[in-house]
This record gives C-alpha cells, sequence and structure tokens, in this order.
C-alpha cells in the first residue's frame, strides 16, 4: 500500500513539472525563457522580425506571457509599428493591470509615437494605484519637462 501511494506521488510530481516545462513550450522546441533571451540579443543586434518571429507563437498559456509581450512592444516600437505596439501593451496592461510596469510600457509606447499627453496619461492612472512607484514618478517628472 505504501509502494502504491509513493508511485502515485512519484507519477503525479512527474505529470506537474511536465505541465509546467510543456506550459512554456513555444513551437518546435524552443522554451519561452530561452525565446526571451534570444529575442533581447536579436534586438541589440537590430534584428526585429527575428525577434518578433521567434515570440510569435506565444500565449497567454505560457507563464512568462507579459515578458514576451514587453519584448515583442519592444521590437514594434524600434520597427516604428507603434499601432502595433499599443495593442500589444494594452493585452499587457489587460492581463497584469496590477502591474505599474503595464502602465510604464503603455506610456513609453505613447511617448515613442509622440503622443506625450497620452504618455502623461497613462503614468498618472498608474501613479493613482501605486503613487511610490518610482519609475513612474521618474516618467512623470520626465514628461511634465
Amino acid at each position: 500500500m505504501k509502494s502504491t501511494y509513493t508511485t502515485a506521488l512519484i507519477i503525479g510530481l512527474f505529470l506537474l513539472a511536465s505541465a509546467r516545462v510543456g506550459a512554456q513550450k513555444v513551437t518546435e522546441g524552443v522554451y519561452l525563457p530561452e525565446a526571451i533571451a534570444s529575442a533581447q540579443e536579436y534586438r541589440s543586434e537590430g534584428k526585429y522580425l527575428e525577434a518578433l518571429e521567434l515570440l510569435e507563437h506565444t500565449g497567454t498559456w505560457d507563464s512568462l506571457f507579459g515578458a514576451a509581450l514587453v519584448e515583442r512592444v519592444l521590437n514594434l516600437l524600434e520597427l516604428k509599428r507603434y499601432s502595433d505596439a499599443l495593442d500589444e501593451a494594452r493585452e499587457k496592461h489587460r492581463l497584469e493591470p496590477q502591474s505599474p510596469n503595464s502602465y510604464e510600457l503603455l506610456a513609453v509606447v505613447h511617448s515613442r509615437s509622440e503622443r506625450l499627453d497620452s504618455a502623461l496619461g497613462s503614468v498618472e492612472k498608474g501613479l493613482r494605484k501605486f503613487p511610490y512607484n518610482q519609475h513612474l514618478q521618474l516618467k512623470k517628472a520626465i514628461y511634465l519637462d
């Protein structure tokens, strides 16, 4: 009886670990943490389309989807695809409304697309929820300057 319980426990832990790893699988053996790191490297080399391609198949089932969205936004901004970048930033905010980073990301997109009033609005909304967030305070000072 004890060995049956132990076997069931081991199988359960194995299935749980497999599900966790499977949740981060993107496509064809590429895992999201590696894809994000590679996308960051591509971005630093100016290979924005390649970076976006790496992250193309991510989804909300991935535990690092928010990080992948940020990387997608940064690459879209470099390509001056502001509308697409804003859509991705809004998706991150929709998924993580309790994250001050989502407000900051929206502000960055608005700022890069030369909509400083909207950038300041995003920062002020974030500061209403997170009044002591230093990143948002700094962005506000920059946008008011």
